[in-house]
């Protein structure tokens, strides 16, 4: 193959790494950029004579010099700074010689050939139609058609000539068996269940929003009790669910509406009576209801210095931000209190969220039934449904401390005795055995605690 000539113009030239040029500087040729690449020794200079490497002249400059006769158009060379890549710089001669060659890849007189000859290429005459010579003839001789639908010479064919409807023809519905414009189906006929009135059977399948004035679910009645708009009604359940659900069944028996839950309990919705409940005072959840029988002064639990720990359901995903106790008296000016911290456990006794050190927080208490203190925790927290620790820490000496509200289990005192735990685990009051906690610990373990000895209230929201 012909060699191509690299170098030799001003863009190549011998550099350090930092740009400057090399005087004289001794290059070797590669093959490519990579290690793996090898020398090229197959060199001749501008005037045909071998070279085994390149040489730049007293100015930096790499002379001109023709490459492999393998035909290469990319070399790589090295003048101590790295390989660089040199492109042959005769392409654009080369390209030009091959534009400008009437044979340039040797095909042109083969193709000339087969021009105008059997099994060849046809050829078009000065009508641009081949000429007939070029062509096959028929099987029974030459042939020709006489006739085209009777017609003769240039035959145009309507669309009444081959029984065709014309381009601007209409069909009515009945000649394509099809209903009138004007035709109605019932919810029957179509197999779908009707907007108002009908009954449908079977399941419904709707991955879209769809819009329905009344729903009834079993029975024929109409009766919605007088309502109108989105009301749904049901029948008492034919079999009333007795299995455990994967989710939540909602049914009637009795005339009572009724949910059977994914631990198998029934829950009845009743009207509440005329109590108190935790959102009539800002929280979600609290231990009882304080009432009149709660006991006076309260209790400190200061006095053992332990952490007491309040439990507290929450019946539906909620999340919370305070904690509440109930104080029932405080001689605040002249406080002992030398820390206090409340926070939230789960049933694994997994602490959850606390307060800042609250011992600056407590209000003075000086009224008979006391009041209710809220303690933001550093943290919200949200809580599913389940039961929950309301953790209580109070550090300080003497009787200047706060006085908490605690239930009067047995009259004339505050004792509870061993009380079970709930489905969750988790007891009423639990209190630790140590009385040297100083703030609220990330865990706790069962042995580390005891039944609670005092029932205080507390509650969260």
């Amino acid at each position: 193959m012909a060699r191509n000539i690299f170098a030799g113009t001003a863009a190549e030239v011998a550099e350090d790494v930092s740009g400057a040029r090399i005087p004289n500087a001794v290059g070797t040729v590669w093959d490519g950029p990579s290690g793996g690449a090898s020398q090229v020794l197959d060199l001749l200079s501008s005037e045909l004579t071998p070279i085994a490497e390149l040489v730049a002249n007293d100015h930096g400059m790499v002379p001109a010099f023709w490459g492999p006769d393998n035909g290469s158009e990319r070399l790589w060379v090295d003048f101590g700074s790295g390989r660089v890549a040199l492109v042959a710089n005769n392409l654009a001669e080369r390209l030009k010689s091959h534009l400008e060659a009437s044979d340039p890849h040797g095909d042109r007189a083969a193709i000339l050939a087969l021009l105008g000859v059997p099994t060849g290429i046809a050829t078009l005459a000065e009508d641009g139609r081949v000429t007939p010579s070029q062509l096959p003839e028929f099987a029974g001789g030459e042939q020709s058609v006489s006739s085209v639908n009777g017609y003769v010479g240039d035959v145009i064919l309507d669309a009444e000539d081959v029984k065709a409807s014309p381009e601007d023809h209409t069909h009515t519905p009945a000649q394509v068996g099809s209903a009138p414009a004007d035709h109605t189906h019932t919810a029957e006929a179509i197999g779908a269940f009707p907007i108002t009135g009908g009954t449908l059977d079977g399941a419904v399948n709707a991955n879209a929003t769809s819009a329905f004035p009344n729903i009834r679910l079993g029975g024929v009645s109409t009766n919605l009790a007088g309502g109108s708009g989105s009301i749904i009604a049901m029948e008492d359940a034919t079999t009333v669910p007795n299995a455990t659900p994967t989710s939540v069944v909602q049914y009637a028996e009795g005339g009572r509406f009724k949910l059977r839950q994914r631990d198998g309990k029934v829950i009845t919705p009743v009207n509440m009576p005329g109590t108190w409940q935790p959102d009539d005072y800002g929280l979600a959840a609290w231990s009882y209801d304080l009432h009149e029988s709660s006991r006076t002064p309260g209790d400190r639990p200061s006095e053992a210095g332990r952490l007491y720990l309040v439990g507290v359901p929450v019946r539906t995903k909620t999340t919370v931000s305070k904690v509440s106790c109930h104080v029932m008296g405080f001689d605040k000016p002249n406080s002992t209190v030398t820390s206090a911290y409340m926070g939230i456990y789960d049933k694994d006794l997994t602490r959850l969220a606390l307060t800042a050190d609250i011992k600056a927080m407590f209000p003075e208490t000086h009224n008979t039934g006391g009041q209710m203190a809220t303690f933001n925790l550093t943290n919200s927290v949200s809580l599913n449904p389940g039961s929950y620790y309301i953790a209580i820490l109070v550090k300080g000496p003497g009787t200047s401390v706060p006085y908490l509200a605690a239930t009067n289990w047995g009259s004339t005192a505050t004792t509870s005795g061993a009380k079970a735990a709930d489905v969750n685990g988790v007891h009423r009051w639990l209190q630790t055995t140590s009385t040297t906690l100083t703030t609220l610990p990330t865990s706790l373990t069962m042995v580390d605690m005891a039944d609670g000895m005092t029932c205080y209230w507390a509650g969260l929201g």
